[in-house]
Order: structure tokens, then sequence, then C-alpha cells
């Protein structure tokens, strides 16, 4: 059975114009599970100067998880949207203004 062409290859559907509550919540939950959650608070920590390489290229990964997952939890029409970023906290607050508004909802918050 294969999955429709908008689908994730997450257990919850890309963002589209119809979901936008239960994807924050499903997005919030698979950053955290991911370790990248702290990067779109912005309570990360840089590295220490002392970090290891190894610590340092973790780092880095984490923090481009953070984007891509995201990027890759959109629909294609909306991915052009946060593509000029690299940064998750900023690709995740224009899809949550951009949805925010759409629904004209003040309470679709993504518990920042």
């Amino acid at each position: 059975m294969s999955e429709p062409a908008e689908t994730s290859v997450f257990a919850f559907p890309k963002l589209s114009d119809f979901n936008y509550g239960s994807w924050k919540t499903e997005m919030n939950v698979l950053l955290m599970e991911k370790g990248c959650w702290k990067f779109i608070l912005a309570t990360e920590k840089p590295c220490s100067e002392g970090a290891s390489d190894r610590e340092r290229l973790a780092y880095e990964l984490r923090k481009q998880r953070s984007y891509t997952t995201i990027y890759m939890g959109v629909e294609r029409k909306y991915q052009a949207l946060i593509a000029d970023t690299e940064d998750g906290r900023n690709s995740l607050g224009y899809s949550i203004s951009k949805f925010r508004t759409k629904f004209k909802s003040p309470s679709c918050k993504f518990n920042r």
C-alpha cells in the first residue's frame, strides 16, 4: 500500500491548508524526539570552546535536523516559503505565522 503524495515519512501528514492544529502538536513531539526542540526554543547553548570535533559535529547535525525536519514536514507548495533559511526556529516561526493568520486563530500557538 503506498502513501499519498503529500504525507511525510513521519507518522503524521505534512502541514497543509487543513491540519495546522494537529500538525503543530505532532511536529513539536517529533522535534523533541529528535533532540532538536531546544533549537526552536532558542535555549540550546552552542558548544564550548573546548568542545571536541565530535561534539561540534553532533551539535551542527541536530541544528540542521531541526530545519530539515520542519522543511520535510510541510507540503511541497509551502517549502519554497521556508527554503531561504536553514534555521529551524525561523522556518517554524514563518509556518506558524502563516497558518495562524490563515485560520485567524489567536490560540494557535506552538508552545514556545
